[in-house]
């Protein structure tokens, strides 16, 4: 449009300048050079309006353009903003079952000391502990070193399982080893042991052979005070060498066997009954001589 102006300008200052007094073809010389000038003009003008309209096109396109692009970073916008929502809710139902695993740790956690103190009690009551202690370590199992929300190890937990199948591979089966107990007079003494799985134990010692009742305050094996009938100590004594592969058990885990000990004999029967037996006894022998006396 400034192009144009100035074209019009020009033209306007030739045509002023165009003197009254000039001749006829002089007038009509200049007259021809406006016309020429002023088709130039028109035709630059004509350019100019057409680069215009060219450029105005290109803009608008370019708007057009932007327009697009804006509507597209907007629905992109939206869509980030929903999927940012979406992660939000995630994030907060994450959180949520991670408190909720958090207290199931913590129970399971407790479930699981609860469980090894359990064992151990059970390990240590077992009558193949204190035999074959070295076997059954129970001290790896431990779960001192879990916090009050943390679990135990799994190499805790493995070792656990580990002395558990130990115990039920060595009980599972008759055994024979060397092994520490108290003997009948008191004194620990070193001798060969057989276990029947946590059925029964008994000891074969040079001079006698008997059974083996665990206790735990001493930590040891405790022979009764009583031996078995000759034949059941010669069965034990023929199993632990070989030549036979029957023998008796006490199925009751040793409580039997107690009582069966402790009656062995007639005189460790009074012993047990204390003073007051002797006085009872003199009656009884004294009501013996006088029936046989009237008769």
């Amino acid at each position: 449009m400034e192009k144009y102006f100035n074209i019009i300008l020009v033209a306007s200052f030739l045509i002023l300048s165009i003197p009254s007094s000039a001749s006829a073809t002089s007038s009509g010389t200049v007259l021809e050079n406006a016309e020429l000038h002023r088709k130039a003009a028109l035709e630059q003008y004509e350019e100019t309006v057409y680069q215009i309209g060219l450029e105005r096109a290109a803009l608008q396109a370019e708007l057009t353009r932007l327009d697009s692009s804006l509507i597209a970073l907007k629905a992109d916008t939206t869509k980030l903003q929903s999927e940012l929502d979406q992660l939000m809710d995630s994030a907060s139902i994450l959180r949520k079952s991670r408190a909720n695993i958090r207290e199931d740790v913590d129970d399971l956690a407790s479930v699981i000391r609860i469980m090894q103190k359990d064992l151990r009690e059970s390990a240590k009551s077992s009558t193949m502990y204190h035999i074959f202690m070295d076997e059954l370590d129970w001290s790896a199992g431990s779960a001192g070193s879990a916090g009050p929300s943390k679990l135990p190890a799994v190499a805790e937990i493995h070792s656990l399982t580990d002395i558990l199948f130990k115990e039920m591979e060595l009980a599972s089966t008759p055994l024979s080893r060397q092994a520490t107990f108290i003997g009948r007079d008191g004194r620990e003494t070193k001798g060969e042991v057989l276990t029947f799985g946590r059925f029964l134990n008994a000891y074969l010692g040079e001079k006698e052979t008997g059974y083996l009742w665990i206790s735990q305050s001493v930590g040891k094996p405790v022979a009764y005070p009583g031996l078995p009938e000759t034949t059941i100590r010669d069965g034990l004594e023929d199993f632990a060498s070989g030549s036979a592969e029957v023998v008796g058990l006490d199925l009751s885990g040793g409580a039997a066997t107690a009582r069966y000990a402790k009656s062995s004999g007639l005189l460790a029967k009074i012993r047990e009954g204390g003073p007051l037996v002797w006085p009872i006894l003199a009656i009884g022998l004294a009501a013996l001589l006088i029936i046989g006396e009237r008769c």
